[in-house]
């Protein structure tokens, strides 16, 4: 007779990550207490695998801000915000290496304390373990290897550090991430007003997003574009999806905490791969070095050498911003020619930001990390694009024009690439983000969103067939222009065999 299974209740942020990633591919509750009591020997009741399913979003965001995943319960804060207040702070103080001791940190909660008007409170020593408690912090001094290359010329940091390390990895697990920040909406003849502001505030910097941008050496794998913009809520965004990632801060900016969020999730997908990857950063306020990560390897960039040694700086992000800039013009062009209005809403721009980014080519992706001495490879030579010259050149003088001044295609291209991406945020600052975190933050220039006209089935059925038999005509049997059409085909089948399964409304309420 075999032993009688203990019973478990609590489990660990780990585990109960595990059954929540289970529960995607077992629906059935019963069911997948029984796997999960089958596959650990214990037993797992379905009421214990429901409490966790019920707190899922609250136990992935915990793994995400980087509580460890030991950790049995989630304690509560009395003053959740005040915490989010103090956490910024001290991410954002830690990433730029400097010291902070459980006095520090008690002064700034008690002067944000003030500063969000919450009455009576106590920075106890007490609050202090709590706090660090609720969210796996220790107070020790920073020790990155973001301080330790800072004597280390360029050449020799790449021959004693940066090249050993590669060597044990593939070129498919080396990546680099960087930021960089977009005019989502400028057009060539505004240019002159926004060229080289560095935008850390005022009127301009609500028309601005910054943009991270990553992929690895191989240039085989570009990862999902991460969007920070300024307003939280965009009314362009209403019951809309979104293509990108999207966060946001009064800035637009990139901080500590948005950074090691995205990290703890890249790091689960990793895992769940059974992947490790060697990630090569720059020192910077927002790029946080003391975050527990088990799949990813950081390596920091010696200081003020990050325009030579990384390759998003070698051409990446430019390429990127350049195919932007040029579907941006196009949609101008296309507007101008059929004499409509030029509508350009932040979630256009993130549409934009993705296909930009889905063109930038395996190629330039190589070219740029050999560029920055990651590869002894010979760089290839790539066309100049063509599509962008003749869009440009197509524009009519008055849109290419600003009180008399002839705007230059680079000056147009150029004009965002000094744009600060991140920076510290003041106490005053950063109460303000934490108190109005869930309100919709909207600028006097957010545009005003014109409902849309809602398409019907049959309308697009035959908006699609014109288009397809345009194609067919136009494209003398191109492989890839076919490919696209039947891609696209079975969307529509797809879409139409999800109308014939939906009930009609006599079917919803017939008697049984």
């Amino acid at each position: 007779m075999s032993a009688q299974k203990r019973k478990r209740t609590e489990f660990t942020l780990k585990e109960k990550k595990e059954i929540i990633d289970a529960a995607k591919n077992e629906p059935n509750q019963s069911k997948l207490a029984k796997e999960i009591s089958k596959k650990w020997g214990i037993e797992v009741k379905r009421t214990t695998v429901k409490g966790i399913l019920n707190k899922m979003d609250a136990i992935e965001a915990a793994i995400n801000v980087g509580i460890p995943s030991k950790r049995m319960k989630l304690t509560q804060s009395h003053n959740p915000k005040l915490d989010d207040g103090v956490l910024m702070w001290l991410k954002q103080t830690r990433g730029q290496n400097l010291p902070v001791s459980g006095d520090l940190l008690k002064e700034k909660a008690i002067k944000l304390a003030e500063l969000m008007h919450i009455p009576n409170f106590m920075a106890s020593d007490g609050w202090l373990d709590n706090f660090k408690n609720r969210h796996g912090i220790t107070l020790k001094t920073m020790q990155g290897e973001a301080g330790a290359v800072n004597s280390q010329s360029r050449i020799k940091w790449q021959q004693e550090v940066l090249w050993p390390l590669l060597r044990q990895f593939s070129a498919n697990d080396v990546f680099n991430l960087d930021e960089t920040g977009l005019f989502w909406q400028l057009l060539p003849n505004k240019t002159t007003a926004f060229r080289g502001v560095r935008c850390t505030g005022g009127k301009k910097s609500k028309q601005r997003i910054t943009l991270l941008v990553g992929a690895n050496l191989s240039g085989s794998e570009k990862l999902p574009l991460l969007v920070i913009g300024n307003s939280k809520q965009p009314r362009a965004f209403k019951n809309k999806e979104i293509p990108v990632k999207y966060k946001a801060n009064s800035k637009a900016w990139m901080t500590a905490e948005i950074f090691e969020e995205m990290l703890h999730t890249w790091d689960g997908q990793l895992g769940q791969q059974n992947r490790k990857v060697l990630l090569c950063l720059d020192n910077f306020s927002g790029h946080p070095s003391d975050v527990h990560l088990d799949n990813i390897q950081m390596l920091f960039f010696p200081p003020n050498t990050t325009a030579n040694s990384q390759p998003m700086d070698q051409g990446i992000i430019q390429n990127l911003k350049h195919h932007y800039k040029k579907l941006l013009l196009s949609r101008r062009l296309e507007a101008m020619d059929e004499g409509n209005e030029f509508k350009f809403t932040l979630l256009d721009s993130l549409h934009v930001a993705r296909r930009a980014w889905e063109q930038v080519s395996e190629l330039t992706i190589k070219n740029c990390f050999a560029k920055a001495k990651f590869i002894e490879e010979e760089i290839q030579i790539e066309p100049e694009d063509a599509e962008l010259f003749e869009i440009w050149k197509a524009l009519p003088p008055e849109e290419k024009t600003h009180e008399n001044e002839t705007i230059e295609l680079f000056d147009f291209l150029s004009a965002d690439d000094r744009l600060v991406t991140g920076g510290s945020f003041t106490l005053e600052e950063i109460a303000k983000e934490v108190m109005h975190n869930e309100e919709p933050v909207e600028s006097e220039d957010d545009e005003v969103i014109v409902e849309e006209e809602y398409v019907s089935f049959a309308d697009a059925q035959r908006a699609w067939r014109t288009i397809r038999k345009f194609t067919q005509q136009q494209s003398s049997g191109k492989p890839s222009v076919m490919q696209a059409c039947d891609r696209l085909d079975n969307e529509m089948n797809e879409i139409r065999r999800k109308k014939m399964r939906q009930p009609t409304i006599f079917e919803s309420f017939r008697f049984k």
